[in-house]
């Protein structure tokens, strides 16, 4: 019996060894151009830095996967407006990442009102950027 026990014990070891080590941790990052400014708004409760953009817009940004993940990725660009006191969907845009961990592109924003970006890497762990906050005026 406690030969059974020490052979399942020797066999869970590289189970248990494998488990996550191999994988490093991604971090993803967000970054929305062109705007003409910023100022702070409180909106949907929260008060936050929003950049400020004439509409309608093109909403251009730019991130960085670290590590560049390898092969074909996607990162996925949600776009959320402030309605009724909370923040709902609007768009999203998938985009093919570079090898470099690099992405970029726009988002055409038409109503005026306020608004997050947050970009998420596609598969696996779906690591995600911070919120961007930016107003159509």
């Amino acid at each position: 019996m406690a030969h059974r026990r020490l052979i399942a014990l020797l066999a869970a070891v590289p189970v248990v060894a494998g488990c996550g080590g191999g994988s490093a941790k991604r971090n993803v990052t967000l970054q929305l151009t062109g705007a003409s400014g910023n100022q702070n708004f409180t909106v949907c409760a929260k008060q936050e830095p929003f950049f400020l953009y004439s509409g309608p817009a093109q909403v251009r940004f730019t991130g960085v996967v670290k590590p560049a993940p390898g092969g074909r990725w996607k990162v996925k660009v949600k776009v959320k407006q402030c309605s009724s006191g909370k923040f709902v969907d609007v768009t999203s845009q998938k985009l093919v990442g570079q090898s470099s961990g690099r992405y970029d592109g726009a988002i055409p924003v038409a109503e005026k009102g306020y608004y997050y970006a947050r970009a998420q890497l596609e598969g696996g762990a779906k690591p995600r950027s911070q919120k961007e906050y930016f107003r159509i005026g």
